[in-house]
């Protein structure tokens, strides 16, 4: 039977107190759980930082093009991940055979032994050092079945069972490739049933942009035998990314705007003047094309949608702006540029 064994010091206590006390209030304003749009943004940001970690070359820009259904694209890699994420909320979280289907999901059509447990040594790396041999192969299945065991009857707190299981699992390494995105993802999956915003947070973006302490802070666990040094860095983790989620907004402002001069056209009131988002957004646009993304990140927005309506289509229509691939709209080679 698998028995974690991890420091309990006042450091960590008060770090699982902080991250608790934002889950309290992240649950209350429910702002995740309703917003389809940073839903689908924060999926893209994973997507692309489980591939960043696996050191595979893609573009956000692609990512997003598949995650929001405007191109089916080729990339084999990206559409199974995406497939992956579609898919994986509904898998069972103490079920093997599901974690086998996941990985058999990400990996369909790119390794020949997707879905099956490793028949060779193996082991944790970072981009220069492997630095933990994981499970004999013969013994990989029977060590997941007891770390799956004590998962299913863990009295400990669901962040700490889901962190210490994704520990186990990367120790573990039950796959030639492929393990820290299935244990990743096996986490967020473990925190949905506890708390469904949690599968929407970008919590695999957050790992990318610290994967040097990441990777650090397992190989500290390993060397003194104690999960304590990584459940600390995931309580940071999981303290930054809940600290950014935003505030569900009141009922008089509608959702799809990012702030109070996002929705407020004087236009409407000066008929014939530039709106408030027009000017903005002509404010920002150079000589040079730009994308939606980039664009987006100029203005410092979020929401797709209200951006297409409330700033481009009214600059199209002013005769301000362009499409430079005019026939498909959705393309994702698409800018917008000034028309001179």
């Amino acid at each position: 039977m698998f028995y974690p064994r991890y420091s309990i010091t006042s450091e960590l206590l008060n770090k699982m107190a902080a991250v608790s006390e934002l889950v309290g209030a992240k649950t209350l304003s429910n702002a995740l759980d309703t917003d389809t749009e940073l839903q689908l943004e924060n999926r893209a940001k994973n997507i692309y930082s489980n591939c960043l970690m696996d050191k595979l070359d893609v573009e956000f820009g692609d990512i997003e093009a598949v995650v929001h259904k405007m191109d089916q694209g080729t990339d084999v890699v990206l559409n199974n991940a995406n497939t992956a994420y579609e898919k994986y909320l509904f898998l069972d979280p103490y079920n093997i055979e599901d974690i086998l289907d996941l990985h058999r999901t990400l990996m369909n059509g790119i390794f020949d032994d997707a879905g099956m447990i490793r028949d060779e040594l193996g082991g944790i790396h970072n981009d220069t050092t492997i630095f933990h041999l994981g499970t004999a192969p013969s013994q990989i299945r029977s060590a997941l079945d007891d770390l799956m065991e004590w998962v299913r009857s863990s009295s400990e707190h669901p962040i700490i069972t889901s962190t210490i299981f994704h520990y186990q699992f990367e120790n573990i390494y039950p796959f030639s490739v492929g393990n820290g995105r299935v244990g990743r993802m096996w986490q967020m999956l473990l925190l949905y049933h506890w708390k469904p915003f949690f599968a929407y947070c970008p919590i695999e973006s957050l790992i990318n942009e610290r994967k040097d302490m990441y990777y650090q802070a397992m190989s500290k666990s390993y060397d003194e035998q104690d999960i304590a040094p990584f459940i600390m860095f995931m309580l940071d983790v999981f303290y930054d990314a809940l600290y950014d989620i935003p505030e569900g907004k009141s009922q008089s402002v509608p959702d799809i705007f990012d702030d109070e001069d996002d929705y407020v056209d004087e236009s409407d009131e000066h008929p014939g003047e530039l709106s408030i988002q027009v000017e903005k957004l002509m404010n920002v646009l150079g000589d040079k094309p730009m994308t939606s993304r980039q664009l987006l990140d100029a203005l410092g927005l979020r929401h797709r949608q209200s951006f297409r309506r409330l700033y481009i289509q009214p600059a199209i229509e002013a005769g301000l702006i362009e499409m430079t691939v005019p026939d498909k709209p959705n393309s994702r080679n698409q800018r917008y540029r000034r028309i001179k």
